[in-house]
């Protein structure tokens, strides 16, 4: 490995950030992507490590957490079959032929994940309160000018009536005018 001291390349930016984020998202540490992206850079990992913490890492926050996500949605897919399998394994007993005992899944490493799948659903329900709660206020701002147009609609159309009704009282005046003329004319 050769050390550099030149400037980061845009490219260089942008496979860094490859490696940390497929590194998140498997579960990885960042200081393995930061070897890995290292070999791959011609860089040390510490100025993998530097680069990443003082500039990439800004840049990819939305990124970070979508792979954290991942990583965390992946792990309950596996808890998941792991409780299955738990559940499908015969318990604890002693075979009577080798005298071997079987035993269940590492129960702390089912009680993490488990917490890990709580915990993920949890801050997605948060989420999606976050989100009924603006969609509810976007449904009371839509109802109160839903409620502003019907009053404008209900303003234009007995403007329309009243000049219709006031071209008929018109109209009216004048056929009542021209039958009194009528009649002074010939009475």
């Amino acid at each position: 490995m050769t050390t550099r001291k030149d400037s980061w390349e845009l490219e260089e930016d942008i496979l860094l950030a490859q490696t940390v984020l497929l590194h998140i998202e498997s579960g990885s540490t960042q200081l393995k992507a930061f070897v890995e992206a290292a070999e791959k850079l011609s860089r040390s990992k510490e100025a993998c490590g530097f680069r990443w913490n003082s500039t990439v890492r800004k840049q990819y926050s939305d990124k970070i957490e979508e792979a954290k996500a991942k990583r965390t949605q992946e792990k309950h897919v596996v808890s998941i079959n792991e409780a299955q399998s738990a559940l499908e394994t015969p318990k604890p007993k002693e075979d009577i032929v080798t005298n071997t005992v079987y035993v269940l899944p590492n129960s702390s490493e089912f009680v993490n994940d488990i917490n890990d799948t709580i915990s993920f659903i949890t801050n997605e329900l948060t989420r999606l309160r976050q989100l009924t709660m603006l969609l509810s206020d976007e449904l009371t701002e839509a109802k109160r000018l839903n409620s502003e147009l019907h009053e404008k609609y209900t303003q234009l159309e007995n403007d329309v009536l009243n000049a219709v009704d006031t071209k008929l009282l018109i109209r009216l005046a004048n056929d009542i005018r021209k039958d009194s003329d009528s009649e002074r004319i010939t009475g």
